[in-house]
């Protein structure tokens, strides 16, 4: 809670115990203020905040403030501000948080974890060095390390999974879509070419029984376009909704999907439109 204010101004923080120079290795942005400095011990009863926590307790100048933890009763005088990072999956808001000082570790302890940023070119050499360091520091504990990039990247393989599946079901029902579309303009091409053949005997041009065609079909399209917008529409959004940031579902897409699945019929029933099209009138009248 802040230095001077009552049981009504407690909030819940998150927090994160750093060293000096976490900020700097992750390249996180001071917009306020300054980051930890190793060369002041001070430090070490300071306390950096992200803009959400900043915003929490509605302050216009956190430099001037301070804040008291619960628990230990230990103060800490805001010395910065940084923009708000993602430390959580993005199926969450960023929630306000703290960032301490560790304090030095005594000798008998061990770390948990260690982070560090590696120059470009010198990994290997570089994690040999880290190894070696680690089993000096850390004594028996295993050395393990992963690449921030990819552990984050695991947060989100459920999401990514889940692209690839619609990407591949989509693909499949576009596939039976048009191998439906393609029987059906075969049958009615069929059943319907004694018609065509007195429309062409009547004078209709090649061209206008195309657009019979085509204008059968983009009905059938137009009605199950209409159909199926608010069931996807509803289901996307369910979807979307259990992430904190998301991207909206916009008219523009609407119409893009529309005129996709339109131009994609379209293509699907061009080859009996024009087999239809060139039907001779004296073979399909025949016997009449």
């Amino acid at each position: 809670m802040p230095v001077g204010g009552g049981d009504n101004t407690v909030q819940a923080l998150q927090y994160m115990q750093v060293g000096p120079r976490f900020i700097e290795s992750m390249e996180i942005s001071v917009v306020n203020g300054r980051g930890f400095d190793p060369a002041r011990p001070a430090d070490s009863s300071t306390v950096v905040l992200n803009q959400a926590a900043v915003d929490l307790y509605g302050w216009d100048n956190p430099l001037e403030q301070q804040l008291m933890s619960c628990d230990t009763l230990c103060t800490y005088d805001v010395i910065g501000v940084v923009e708000n990072f993602h430390y959580a999956s993005m199926r969450s808001e960023v929630e306000p948080l703290a960032l301490l000082i560790d304090h030095p570790l005594p000798p008998a302890s061990q770390p948990e974890s260690v982070y560090a940023r590696l120059a470009p070119g010198s990994t290997s050499s570089a994690v040999d060095g880290i190894r070696e360091a680690w089993t000096q520091m850390a004594g028996g504990t295993p050395f393990q390390y992963t690449f921030l990039d990819q552990t984050y990247d695991r947060v989100h393989r459920d999401v990514q999974r889940a692209g690839g599946l619609f990407s591949l079901f989509a693909g499949l029902a576009i596939l039976v879509a048009c191998l439906g579309l393609f029987g059906l303009a075969t049958y009615t091409v069929q059943r319907r070419s004694k018609e065509i053949g007195i429309r062409k005997a009547m004078g209709a041009t090649a061209a206008q029984v195309v657009n019979l065609m085509f204008r059968e079909f983009v009905l059938l399209v137009g009605v199950a376009f209409l159909i199926a917008v608010p069931i996807a529409y509803l289901a996307m959004n369910r979807w979307l909704s259990s992430f904190a940031y998301r991207t909206g579902i916009g008219v523009d897409l609407v119409a893009i999907a529309g005129v996709s699945a339109l131009a994609i019929a379209l293509v699907a029933v061009s080859a009996q439109a024009f087999r239809a099209a060139r039907l001779d009138p004296a073979t399909t009248l025949r016997d009449e």
